[in-house]
């Protein structure tokens, strides 16, 4: 996936986002299993208060139906009792369904096991006693036997109460724990997605702000005809990467349209000017500038508005090849395609200095004279050039003078023909008195 700015902003938000989301559900989870914790042993220890309550009452309740009973024995205390009874189990049991934790259930099981091995047994024996008729050996058995046991259970009761407290305390307290370590989970993700949010900036700054900046002060260099700076971050797959490669290219082409205003400046109108698209209005215009300069430095010359430099009897002649020549070039520059045979490598050649000859200089060389035993037309009629004018003959062009022009302009008889009427309007263009003192003025560049 490409890297744009976008994506990497997006990015740089989802994960501060994303962090700090992950550690607020954590500290969420935190409280809530705290609360829930909190809410739970609360619950159970209300329960177990009251229920303790009901265990005493109950209590209380069989103690006194049995006191009762050996006083009056009236049936309606011993169903009392009975009835105690029980509510006593159906309490203990309603206990252990809470599931405490701790001592507690273990003094639960005590409490309920002192009443059925220990109490319940006291109990028939001394109603027993009661109903075989000796009253007294049951008081004595109640206050002997009985009493005893049962401060033992309202003990274990007591114990079940204080176990009941500590829980809740424990419960609190481990909520007051719980809360100092959310509240400090809280501060460290403060202070870290602040951190995290820093470094991101920082990261985004250094990534995306500090090239905005050094394009925009390239940019202003060049607003001021600087055109010498290169942005460095070509390499770069963004937006960033690809406005710096459009810089670039525009310092290119600037850098290029500027080469070729300075060869006009100095008189080259052959330079090669190519308009990059249809919208290059810069490009068209030089263009259009170099083709009227052009247009107008041959109107001047056909009609002897400039002197002419070439001396002797073909100084016309030669003049006339130069205009047109320069005509043809312009065409060729403008129409990319050849105006005349190419006779390079038939009439004209080029021999370099290590020996290596070639049908022009924008060809490579075909052979060296080395090989030949420096004979020139033994090279010159070898199989490798003999194909090397074939090459050319199928419509080879360029814009070079000394290599295409000069020496085919000769053999191609339409363009001869031309040439000698344009020699024959520049004499036209000239009074007869100073044909003797003044040639023709015509441009003579050369190009090597």
């Amino acid at each position: 996936m490409k890297a744009t700015v976008r994506l990497k902003l997006t990015l740089g938000f989802l994960t501060v986002l994303a962090l700090g989301s992950v550690a607020s559900m954590a500290i969420l989870a935190l409280l809530s299993r705290s609360l829930g914790e909190l809410e739970r042993v609360v619950t159970v220890s209300d329960v177990i208060d009251r229920k303790s309550l009901e265990l005493r009452f109950d209590m209380l309740a069989r103690s006194d139906g049995m006191r009762g009973f050996l006083i009056s024995t009236n049936r309606a205390e011993y169903e009392r009792k009975r009835q105690a009874d029980a509510d006593f189990l159906a309490d203990v049991e309603d206990i252990k369904r809470l599931a405490p934790t701790g001592e507690i259930p273990r003094l639960v099981a005590q409490a309920a096991e002192m009443d059925e091995k220990a109490l319940e047994k006291i109990e028939q024996e001394i109603l027993g006693t009661i109903a075989a008729g000796d009253l007294e050996l049951a008081k004595v058995a109640y206050n002997r036997d009985y009493l005893p046991i049962r401060r033992k259970q309202e003990a274990v009761i007591s114990d079940i109460e204080k176990e009941t407290g500590r829980e809740k305390q424990m419960a609190l307290a481990a909520a007051e724990r719980s809360y100092a370590m959310a509240r400090t989970t809280t501060w460290v993700l403060v202070v870290g997605v602040g951190g995290l949010g820093l470094a991101v900036s920082l990261i985004l700054a250094r990534n995306l702000a500090r090239p905005l900046v050094r394009v925009a002060e390239s940019m202003r260099r060049a607003a001021q005809g600087d055109l010498s700076d290169s942005l460095e971050f070509d390499e770069r797959s963004d937006e960033i990467g690809e406005m710096s490669r459009s810089v670039n290219e525009t310092y290119v082409y600037l850098k290029e349209m500027a080469g070729v205003a300075d060869a006009i400046a100095g008189g080259n109108l052959e330079v090669s000017i190519a308009p990059r698209t249809t919208a290059d209005s810069f490009g068209k215009a030089l263009e259009a500038m170099v083709r009227k300069l052009s247009q107008m430095i041959d109107d001047d010359s056909r009609n002897g508005a400039i002197k002419n430099h070439y001396a002797g009897d073909g100084g016309y002649f030669k003049a006339a090849i130069d205009i047109y020549m320069h005509e043809l070039i312009a065409r060729t520059e403008e129409q990319h395609k050849a105006q005349l045979r190419c006779f390079g490598g038939t009439t004209g050649g080029v021999i370099y200095d290590e020996g290596t000859v070639s049908s022009c200089e924008n060809l490579s060389p075909v052979g060296n004279l080395r090989d030949y035993d420096w004979n020139f037309w033994a090279l010159w009629n070898s199989p490798e050039i003999k194909v090397r004018r074939a090459q050319v003959k199928q419509g080879c062009f360029c814009t070079h003078e000394s290599n295409c022009y000069y020496p085919s302009l000769a053999f191609n008889p339409k363009h001869l023909i031309q040439i000698k009427k344009l020699e024959w309007q520049l004499k036209r263009a000239h009074p007869a008195e100073l044909a003797a003192n003044e040639d023709l003025a015509v441009p003579t560049t050369h190009r090597s």
